[in-house]
């Protein structure tokens, strides 16, 4: 076996800075001197983010922390941001940032504000019974990492008297000339879209899923952040056609990097 403590520890952590936090962690269950190594600032300084002294001031509630890697995995749990309408947190194996975007940060039509004690929100918004289905949003792609594939999702609720839910929605994400376009439903079994003309499209559906905090998503589109190619990402998603919709609740769309 290679004995690493031979090693200059600045070798080591060079070595490491070049991987992954999460290589770092495995790394550091291998000997002593990887342990040693994976406790030092200048290593977890390389994984935060160049902005994060600018996110901390941004943050609702002050961030404690006694070393850069406390400060890292503090950040893997969603913090509350420019005064609770944006939250941000740090996909815990690679350091890549994740935003969520409140209700209050997205064009709502025909929605009503509501309160519930287990949004992560103090506001979310409720689709009362209308004839259409509209919601838009916006973020600049400045403040994402750079060359990574982001999902974009739909995170929502269902109350019990909904209306129109099990119809065909379509959704749009846009950034530069690059655009996604996905069809999906918020419930209802699993089948073709129909085409304009009555006809079964071979077109995926999207389904939503649950997530772990007990919500549903469904994912609404994608985007490459390219490095240097700055721009803003435009979603939508909307159903002009409804004769009656309700019940939805939108707790916020969540952008995080895809696996």
């Amino acid at each position: 076996m290679a004995d690493f403590s031979r090693l200059p520890e600045e070798c080591i952590l060079h070595v490491l800075s070049r991987t992954s936090p999460e290589d770092v962690c495995r790394a550091a269950m291998v000997c002593p001197v990887f342990r040693s190594a994976a406790d030092f600032d200048f290593l977890w300084e390389k994984f935060l983010p160049s902005d994060v002294d600018d996110i901390l001031s941004r943050a609702v509630d002050r961030i404690e922390y006694s070393s850069k890697k406390e400060l890292y995995f503090n950040l893997c749990d969603p913090i509350l941001i420019d005064d609770g309408k944006m939250s941000f947190c740090l996909e815990k194996s690679s350091g890549r940032k994740c935003y969520m975007l409140s209700p209050k940060l997205l064009r709502l039509e025909g929605f009503e504000w509501i309160s519930l004690r287990d949004s992560r929100f103090a506001n979310v918004a409720e689709l009362v019974d209308g004839p259409w289905l509209e919601i838009y949003g916006t973020l600049e792609s400045k403040i994402l990492s750079r060359e990574t594939m982001y999902g974009v999702h739909l995170v929502f609720s269902i109350v019990e008297r909904s209306r129109g839910l099990d119809r065909f929605h379509k959704a749009t994400v846009k950034l530069g000339g690059n655009v996604s376009h996905r069809v999906g439903r918020f419930r209802g079994r699993k089948r073709k879209q129909p085409s304009s003309n009555g006809n079964l499209a071979a077109v995926d559906v999207m389904e939503p899923h649950r997530r772990p905090d007990g919500w549903m998503e469904i994912e609404i589109g994608e985007f490459y952040t390219s490095d240097g190619d700055d721009g803003e990402v435009k979603m939508c998603v909307v159903d002009n056609n409804a004769r009656h919709i309700s019940g939805l609740i939108v707790h916020g769309v969540d952008i995080r990097p895809k696996c």
